[in-house]
């Protein structure tokens, strides 16, 4: 995997998104374009060592603060009024940046090792990196490319691109496409809606007094340029209530999908009839849309080219597939100093005490193990002293017993490891 950091770098869902994926036994390219750019003003800190924090949560473990950005610097933080002010800076600044990062894509491809294009390459961007992403042309690297991921990001035409045509997508149509952001994106989300104000691209673009620039009706997510462009497998995933960072409310489901994707991303449109058994994405994986070819008679369908399967599908909330790790309620507490919902944290004692439960099984399971396999051990020893006896032409008054009590605890052992659960203590 190469995958492109956002405008911050590799910070925050950026980490996580490449720790996961590594996790997942891919081998994951990160350019850190903020810090090894001109352009850009990161300073890097010292290699981490076994004492430095580097948990899951932990949102930036690569950078130790600014560095001087040598000449012009292509550093922003989009702000509506900032950007309807200067219309033609930000939109010269945006243009600047894709052809920075598109270059930083291309060096990264051609100089990977010759057994990636033998494995294959699985493109990943998160916000502006996603924006390289979706408008990257790939086609000089061919079959190399087996997946293309866009998060948080909603490939439509907005206050990143200077024309509608820079909003296309650049790469093969045939690459499985996986697209995942959150229905209150702060960025690319769509218009206001219930709590939510609206995305700065949907108030960019509904800025008539001051000729704000994008698509009006924007609809927060990928699924409409997928189908309409002709991405013949594609999956777009929208989270709801999710901001800009889907992992602090969806974190789970966001890993499952992530991995069912990097596992079989050929099998993308197709999750929810996979994903029927499974005991959470099954039951909560809603579907909003689907584009198949012309022949099916469905209200929720869109008719699109031969071949071609694109699907849009809501991700709803499960209080029983708890959205984030046990520890992150407590982290956000003290972080925030505010108290915590009493209902927060009934979900998450409940989820501690089976979580604690389980722990105490497999401690239990472990030491009547253990102990199982220090009774055979000691067994073992016996049996050499047996054959000794033997060699000098004795018999052994326990040699039965020996072999009894060998014959039990295998049997226990082997049982036990088949069923899930540990042999007896009586066995042991």
């Amino acid at each position: 995997m190469v995958y492109m950091h956002g405008s911050g770098g590799l910070t925050w869902h950026n980490a996580r998104y490449a720790r996961a994926a590594a996790g997942f036994s891919y081998v994951v390219v990160c350019p850190d374009e903020m810090a090894g750019s001109r352009f850009r003003s990161r300073a890097t800190r010292a290699l981490l060592t076994s004492r430095d924090a580097t948990g899951y949560w932990e949102n930036s473990l690569f950078y130790s603060g600014a560095k001087s950005a040598e000449g012009e610097s292509l550093e922003f933080n989009t702000k509506v009024d900032e950007v309807l002010d200067d219309k033609e800076h930000f939109k010269t600044l945006y243009q600047k940046v894709y052809f920075v990062r598109r270059a930083e894509l291309h060096f990264t491809l051609s100089r990977l090792p010759r057994f990636a294009s033998h494995v294959g390459v699985v493109i990943m961007g998160t916000s502006e990196g996603a924006m390289t992403v979706s408008r990257f042309d790939d086609q000089r690297y061919g079959s190399m490319i087996v997946g293309r991921i866009i998060a948080s990001y909603a490939a439509e035409f907005c206050y990143m691109h200077s024309r509608p045509e820079d909003a296309l997508l650049g790469g093969q149509k045939d690459v499985p496409t996986l697209n995942l952001i959150g229905s209150h994106d702060e960025f690319f989300g769509p218009p206001a809606h219930g709590t939510f104000s609206g995305s700065a691209a949907s108030i960019i673009a509904g800025a008539a007094v001051k000729q704000g620039w994008g698509k009006v009706n924007i609809t927060g997510n990928a699924y409409r340029s997928m189908a309409e462009q002709g991405v013949l497998s594609g999956l777009t995933v929208t989270f709801p209530g999710a901001k800009h960072d889907i992992t602090l409310s969806h974190n789970h489901a966001v890993r499952d999908i992530f991995l069912d994707f990097l596992q079989q991303p050929h099998r993308c449109a197709s999750v929810l009839a996979r994903w029927e058994t499974h005991p959470f994405l099954g039951a909560h994986a809603i579907l909003v849309r689907k584009c198949a070819p012309a022949g099916t008679d469905d209200a929720a369908t869109d008719e699109g080219v031969p071949g071609q399967r694109v699907t849009w599908i809501d991700m709803r909330a499960n209080p029983k597939y708890p959205p984030t790790l046990p520890h992150r309620v407590a982290i956000r507490s003290r972080a925030t100093e505010k108290e915590i919902p009493e209902e927060s944290l009934a979900d998450e004692n409940e989820m501690l005490k089976a979580l604690g439960e389980q722990a105490h099984a497999l401690t239990a399971h472990s030491v009547v193990h253990v102990g199982a396999k220090a009774a055979l051990a000691a067994m073992h020893k016996h049996s050499s002293k047996l054959d000794l006896h033997k060699a000098h032409g004795e018999e052994d008054p326990y040699a039965a017993v020996y072999e009894l009590k060998v014959a039990a605890v295998k049997k226990s052992m082997a049982e036990g490891q088949g069923a899930g659960d540990g042999p007896r203590e009586s066995d042991a």
